[in-house]
């Protein structure tokens, strides 16, 4: 048995249902600490809510599934108190790096934030697709903890038929795309700084608003972004479906990211699959991981050199994706978890 621990998202859920409606997984089971729109079966496991009301219920239901399990396989930083109590399962514990969770081990003190470096420091792998973030771990709580390669999540299967590379540089105008969601470390001010002077390249700058908790942060770069650029710049505040948002990448053709640490990776990789050029800040897990591996994404400080219309090579990521972010690739890492 192997016992995913998750917290429903968009991430997690998908990933639920395919290998709870695919025959090959009946052994993974899916604990949630809240209920879902995952497909209702007896490898879906809800914990009874609210959690201190059936504390003891919900105590012995996470200790009977992770005694029977063979590995369990911790998404995120989810129920990380419950293990804190139960050192004797860490052997078991896989850690799925999400990437928050590094900041909150940098934090100098609380108690959570001692909690989940005691656990997190012991568990038995990390599983990620990008191995900076496992180094880094690592690092932070002077572990020795092994790396598994994995795609994670079908957010980051990428479809390559729809990649097309184009010279940028001969266009009349280009859109671009700034940050993915309202979270400030996408430091969307900073970008707004690197193309302010090169407006007249530029059709529509687009910014992805309807994701994240930061009503306020948003509101300010609604402003702000109004305020610069005027009608070229178009706040995408209502949230779109996948196919909805791979269909709207399609007219983009540059990407900026300024994010402080991993972040819209979905993203990013969407874009390199539809042949656009992706800025990224140097020196984050990332843009280290993609490009030790030989992704063509770029420093975005380049633009204050060249500029945002200057050619970028982007031909041999099409290759790298399909070796790196297939769906079989996804699905042979969880047929051999």
């Amino acid at each position: 048995m192997i016992v995913h621990v998750i917290d429903p998202d968009k991430f997690t859920e998908p990933l639920a249902n395919f290998l709870i409606e695919d025959g090959r997984f009946k052994d993974h089971y899916f604990l949630c600490p809240k209920f879902s729109s995952i497909n209702e079966s007896n490898q879906l496991i809800h914990l009874k809510s609210p959690l201190s009301k059936h504390l003891f219920y919900n105590i012995w239901r996470m200790f009977d599934l992770c005694f029977k399990a063979k590995r369990i396989v911790l998404h995120g930083a989810v129920v990380i108190q419950f293990f804190f109590f139960f050192p004797f399962f860490f052997h078991k514990i896989s850690w799925v790096i999400y990437g928050y969770e590094l900041d909150i081990i940098k934090a100098p003190s609380g108690k959570y934030s001692r909690m989940i470096r005691f656990v997190l420091g012991k568990v038995s792998s990390h599983i990620s697709h990008i191995y900076e973030d496992s180094k880094e771990a690592n690092f932070l709580l002077n572990s020795q903890t092994k790396f598994e390669y994995s795609t994670m999540y079908f957010s980051n299967v990428i479809n390559t038929d729809f990649f097309k590379s184009e010279n940028i540089s001969r266009k009349e105008s280009i859109n671009v795309l700034v940050g993915n969601s309202t979270d400030p470390s996408n430091e969307h001010i900073s970008i707004f700084d690197m193309i302010e002077n090169e407006i007249n390249f530029i059709d529509r700058i687009y910014c992805p608003l309807s994701y994240g908790l930061y009503d306020d942060y948003k509101d300010k770069i609604i402003e702000e972004g109004y305020r610069r650029f005027g009608d070229k710049f178009i706040p995408l505040t209502k949230f779109m479906n996948i196919n909805e948002y791979v269909n709207f990448l399609k007219i983009i053709d540059v990407a900026i990211f300024n994010h402080n640490r991993q972040q819209a990776m979905g993203n990013t990789l969407t874009l390199l699959g539809l042949g656009k050029i992706v800025y990224m800040r140097q020196g984050t897990n990332s843009f280290e991981s993609l490009t030790k591996r030989g992704f063509q994404v770029f420093d975005n400080q380049l633009i204050k050199t060249f500029g945002v219309k200057f050619n970028r090579g982007v031909e041999t990521n099409k290759d790298l994706l399909e070796k790196y972010y297939s769906k079989s690739v996804l699905i042979d890492f969880y047929l051999n978890l």
